[in-house]
């Protein structure tokens, strides 16, 4: 994976998250009892790319998409597919 930044504002705070770090600890933590093979981990990295894309379409915080943006992602996936 290339090393990606997230700048995010939450609460009137700006952080940037290296995204990278962050998915690598929850593959680690969440994912196969950190045994996840190298194709589900390109998997998850491919879903996570691509609703980060449609959150910056939508102008969304992706860090801070509540349930209703996550529907709306999942809505427009599936009918576009």
């Amino acid at each position: 994976m290339t090393e990606t930044a997230l700048t995010t504002t939450h609460g009137g705070q700006v952080a940037t998250v290296d995204i990278d770090a962050a998915f690598a600890d929850f593959l680690r933590l969440r994912v196969a009892e950190g045994d996840a093979s190298p194709a589900t981990v390109r998997a998850y990295y491919s879903h996570v790319k691509a609703f980060a894309a449609w959150c910056a379409g939508q102008r969304i915080d992706p860090a801070t998409a509540d349930a209703g943006a996550l529907e709306l992602y999942r809505r427009e996936r599936f009918v576009a597919l």
